[in-house]
Order: C-alpha cells, then structure tokens, then sequence
C-alpha cells in the first residue's frame, strides 16, 4: 500500500530497496487498486491468496464494476 504510487513505481524499477521485487527482478507493475480511504484498502490486502482468493478477488472487482454501472452489486450465483 502506498501513498504516491509514481514514486513507488520508479523505486521498484531502479531497486532502491531490498525486498521481494529487488531480489526477484520485478520492475513492471501489472496492477494496482485505488482507495479514497485505508481501511477498504487493508481490508483488500488481507484477501486470502491461492485459488480461493483469485475467485473472491473475480468477485470483489466484478461487484464494484457492476455496481458503478447499473447502481447494483454483482451477486455470484
């Protein structure tokens, strides 16, 4: 989570940091979700991970997509 994504993207591309995208070699972003507040956006990063976690996941994007369409929250049958 992060505050300025642009310099947390210029930080992962030229590795000023130890970690994961450092040791692994990650320098492009593929995703990234924007919160107006915190708490939503910690509750995300506390999704489980594994398959499980990609179907909430499918659900949590397709829920937000449909309600900011239609005024109505996608429910998976």
């Amino acid at each position: 989570m992060t505050a300025n994504l642009t310099a947390r993207v210029w930080k992962h591309r030229h590795r000023t940091f130890d970690g994961f995208s450092k040791e692994h070699g990650c320098t492009r972003l593929v995703w990234f979700e924007q919160y107006a507040l915190v708490t939503p956006a910690i509750a995300r990063e506390e999704y489980p991970t594994g398959p499980a976690g990609g179907r909430r996941l499918r659900r949590h994007i397709l829920s937000h997509k449909m309600g900011a369409q239609t005024g109505r929250f996608y429910r998976p049958r």
